[in-house]
């Protein structure tokens, strides 16, 4: 697995005939050195990184989400919820969301994470199988494809009190997909 994002890669690493888990290397691109390295207790399945939110996002097969500073290479957050290792994260633009699930369908479940708090925004589990799926730039919104729908659906992360104002005075796109957006409540 590896990630980049102009300013560093991310890669995750195992020595050959070594038993222990495997290991995270970041490199600086603009010089090409090795600028941290460090291991997690477990098996890395999935990794991201933002140098905006100046973190990476590291999923463990123990289904724990790391959240790990760039420059100390400090663990800031463990994440827990997620009841199967997650193999996919997106992060927004700025790098204070992130959005991880299992594309597997071991645990169906979408979760939007604040890297900057970690805390978890919002759940989502689709009754069908999820096909594809991305984060919004801002982190504001899930597009998803699920099995068996012939339109996409968005969701839009809200607060509980604005839902109905944030939803209605928005006009998103084409007026044919009116419709097919769906609020997520935000937690808190």
């Amino acid at each position: 697995h590896s990630a980049d994002d102009g300013h560093y890669v991310v890669s995750v690493c195992r020595e050959l005939h070594d038993t222990s888990p495997n290991f995270i290397i970041v490199y600086d691109l603009q010089s090409g050195t090795l600028f941290k390295k460090w291991k997690p207790e477990s098996n890395s399945c999935s990794i991201a990184i933002s140098s905006q939110g100046g973190c990476i996002v590291n999923g463990l097969e123990n289904t724990w989400l790391l959240i790990w500073d760039l420059v100390t290479g400090a663990r800031r957050f463990t994440l827990r919820g997620h009841t199967a290792p997650v193999d996919q994260i997106r992060m927004s633009e700025t790098g204070s969301r992130c959005l991880t699930y299992d594309s597997l369908g071991r645990d169906r479940s979408l979760r939007l994470w604040d890297v900057t708090k970690g805390e978890c925004l919002a759940v989502f589990t689709p009754d069908q199988s999820l096909i594809c799926c991305e984060l919004s730039m801002d982190g504001k919104a899930i597009v998803l494809g699920l099995d068996g729908k012939r339109d996409i659906v968005t969701l839009v992360v809200c607060h509980n009190t604005t839902a109905d104002e944030q939803i209605s005075t928005g006009h998103y796109g084409k007026p044919e997909h009116k419709g097919k957006v769906f609020c997520v409540s935000q937690h808190g």
